[in-house]
């Protein structure tokens, strides 16, 4: 193999693991999650299956849940419910909460 290949071959795969390995709490950060409303106490793994604890959407408290993000969606996301498209999040049975309207949760005040 050139050096050439190598290093494009080394540069590929680099990109790779990094995306691979994006953690969620990042991701949730680029989508603008602080600015729709929703905190946490904690995030845990990487974007494309972690679980955010102590979920709370303005006062109303979600508990703990399962979260994954297209990343794809994401980038081309151009306003806050697109971005919302980009994230499934289930809580602890499995089933799917609906985020389309979670911008009305967002904290009044400076």
């Amino acid at each position: 193999m050139s050096r050439l290949t190598l290093i494009l071959v080394f540069a590929a795969s680099l990109a790779l693991m990094l995306a691979v390995l994006t953690p969620l709490r990042l991701v949730l950060d680029m989508a603008g999650a602080d600015d729709l409303g929703l905190s946490v106490d904690r995030v845990e793994g990487p974007f494309w299956g972690g679980r955010v604890i102590g979920a709370r959407a303005g006062v109303l408290p979600l508990g703990d849940l399962k979260v994954s993000v297209n990343p794809f969606a994401l980038m081309l996301a151009g306003d806050d419910a697109a971005r919302l498209r980009a994230v499934t999040v289930r809580d602890a049975s499995g089933e799917r909460i609906p985020l389309e309207g979670f911008a009305a949760y967002r904290p009044s005040g400076p």
